[in-house]
């Protein structure tokens, strides 16, 4: 898919389109001013009911995407009403906290404003539903570097002018949406041919889904051990934060498009778990230190990028449209947040607080250890079109075991080289199958060019040719 630089290679539009491609900042800002500036109960509506509306809202236009898909002026006429319900709702909570208007109104503009921003969301997501996952991953994280440098902007300007900007917030990212999805970027990444995830296998992505409303609850759980006004550390730990935010982000765009190097699923939300592992170490440790907010604040934002990567990929790869994916995976996470803060405050009521550390400790290395696990084939599949190789769908594996077992048998295979070739076919590494395998690379180096030498082959493409498999 070539270099950073020409995934922003859009046929037509300039800066603007450019700044469309990686107009996501526009949620991230927006939902981060809701829950921060606008963090204190308006009325009848606290912080944590930001995240339970925007999963219920995107759970209902999941649903709705199953059976009507609006085109043409009846997605212009959805599109305006976001747009005007963000708008409208935000400013009316702009004027609840410079005492213009009262909480209980403010309460009802709060969850139109969140119904508004999922719709948001859901249109975001089919776009980058149809990008190649080097095309998500270079739009994601320019977006990631902007919300962070953005986010710091809203915190030390005025409260005024931050509303002022926040109001055009809702607007300004359906429209760059529209014309994000209007440009060609992704053209050349259709759907392919073979989904990985259908009606008869959805059930495959659970480890999928624990990891993210495991890590998800985890994450809101310590935010929560702090007051809304405190979880952002003071402007010092805030700054810090967001620098090593787009410091993240930024590396992961040197590693993908400057080293041109991939990441599988496990590697990247083990980035998540240091973050987090080291949030617990500071609660239980040094709880009055004010790093908890630094560390907690930026597992947060990871967790948001990761999330949304994953469903991406996933998307591509899938049978349901996009919005379907997006509409229950963000649910996941967002209902799983909802949750996870309702459980803290409780721990926190009952005097339970350390206690309830150490049993997220235990919950995030139960997932760690059954989930986040190369091994697993429905796992391996996310992400794998990095690697820039050719990849089976899961219901081709039967057969390409099978080809490879006659193919072997019928060329004087040893079974272990066999059991190589099976696995190096599926477009395994060398260290995946020694670590399947319980062998060393090496090992399985001395396998491989076995294989050559007995196939007459070259490479795995030529191993591949013999057996048909793509």
């Amino acid at each position: 898919m070539g270099t950073y630089r020409e995934q922003f290679a859009v046929s037509s539009g300039g800066a603007f389109s450019a700044i469309a491609l990686t107009g996501l900042w526009t949620q991230q800002v927006w939902i981060f001013w809701l829950n921060t500036a606008a963090a204190a109960p308006t009325g009848f509506f606290p912080w944590q009911g930001v995240y339970l509306i925007t999963g219920l809202a995107m759970l209902a236009f999941a649903g709705l995407a199953l059976f009507w898909r609006p085109e043409g002026p009846k997605l212009w006429a959805l599109d305006g009403l976001a747009a005007a319900a963000g708008s409208a709702g935000t400013l009316i909570v702009v004027l609840f906290l410079v005492g213009v208007v009262d909480g209980e109104l403010a309460g009802v503009a709060k969850i139109a404003a969140t119904v508004g921003y999922a719709w948001a969301y859901l249109r975001w997501g089919q776009f980058y539903g149809a990008l190649h996952i080097r095309q998500a991953v270079a739009y994601l994280f320019t977006a990631g570097i902007a919300a962070a440098l953005l986010k710091f902007v809203l915190l030390v300007v005025p409260l005024t002018a931050a509303g002022v900007a926040v109001v055009a917030l809702p607007v300004l990212s359906l429209v760059l949406c529209r014309r994000a999805l209007a440009l060609d970027a992704g053209s050349a990444a259709p759907k392919v041919s073979a989904p990985y995830l259908s009606k008869g296998n959805a059930g495959a992505l659970w480890k999928v889904v624990a990891v993210i409303a495991v890590f998800s609850f985890a994450n809101a759980s310590m935010l929560s051990f702090q007051a809304p006004g405190e979880s952002l550390g003071g402007p010092a730990v805030f700054a810090a934060a967001r620098l090593v935010d787009a410091a993240l982000c930024a590396g992961i765009l040197v590693l993908v498009f400057g080293l041109r190097k991939s990441f599988d699923f496990p590697q990247l939300w083990k980035i998540v778990l240091f973050v987090l592992a080291t949030d617990f170490l500071c609660e239980l440790i040094v709880p009055d230190a004010g790093m908890q907010a630094l560390f907690s604040g930026v597992s947060l934002n990871f967790i948001v990028l990761f999330v949304w990567l994953t469903l991406a990929d996933v998307a591509r790869h899938s049978a349901f449209s996009s919005s379907v994916v997006f509409g229950v995976g963000w649910s996941c996470y967002v209902l799983s947040f909802y949750v996870g803060s309702l459980a803290a405050s409780s721990s926190q009521l009952q005097g339970l607080g350390g206690s309830y550390v150490v049993v997220l400790l235990y919950a995030v290395a139960m997932t760690l250890a059954f989930c986040l696990e190369s091994r697993d084939p429905n796992i391996a599949y996310i992400f794998d079109d990095l690697a820039n190789r050719p990849a089976a769908s899961p219901s081709d594996f039967d057969d390409i075991d099978g080809r490879c077992e006659a193919l072997g048998a019928s060329r004087g295979l040893t079974p272990r080289e066999i059991e190589v070739m099976q696995l190096f076919c599926k477009g395994r590494t060398k260290a995946y199958i020694a670590e399947t395998m319980y062998v060393t690379e090496n090992t399985v180096r001395s396998h491989i060019k076995h294989i050559y030498t007995k196939l007459d082959a070259h490479s795995r493409e030529d191993i591949q040719k013999l057996i048909d498999a793509f």
